[in-house]
């Protein structure tokens, strides 16, 4: 073919356009991918998040958990998953297992009330957090922080 053909023309545009829409495509799939991973976790979280809810409460006049949440890996020390219920009058606070000498650092300011917030933060030896809380009134005006997290690598 001679190097100004016509032919050779509309093979290097149809392969430039072919390799440009196989970038765009993967890109996009890689972020679709992401979104969804993301989601899952977050809506894991939440479930978590609301078993520890329900199972927090007032007694006397310090903050018990009475049901942790369900998932065994909430026990294993420093493995990524950690939940921790913090009361912001007395700054008293009841953490997982995981945790085991650690305190998360709950970001401010405080959400609104019964509004889930999906965050990063610093975790036990620096490992990347993703983490849901939530703050609840109770009907005598005393309230509670209650947060679930999860290890980054998941995500990534």
């Amino acid at each position: 073919m001679k190097t100004g053909s016509l032919r050779l023309r509309l093979w290097a545009a149809a392969a430039i356009s072919l390799a440009v829409a196989l970038v765009v495509a993967g890109l996009g799939l890689v972020y679709l991918f992401e979104l969804h991973v993301e989601r899952r976790i977050k809506s894991d979280l939440e479930v978590q998040l609301n078993q520890l809810v329900a199972g927090t409460r007032f007694v006397a006049d310090r903050l018990e958990v009475q049901s942790e949440p369900s998932d065994p890996r909430f026990a294993v020390p420093l493995s990524g998953y950690y939940w921790q219920v913090e009361d912001p009058a007395t700054q008293a606070l009841v953490r997982s297992r995981s945790l085991w000498d650690e305190v998360l650092a709950l970001p401010d300011p405080l959400v609104a009330d019964g509004a889930v917030h999906l965050h990063e933060l610093s975790g036990p030896n620096g490992a990347l957090l993703i983490a849901v809380e939530r703050t609840i009134t109770e009907p005598d005006g005393r309230s509670f922080r209650a947060m679930v997290t999860e290890d980054h690598t998941a995500l990534t």
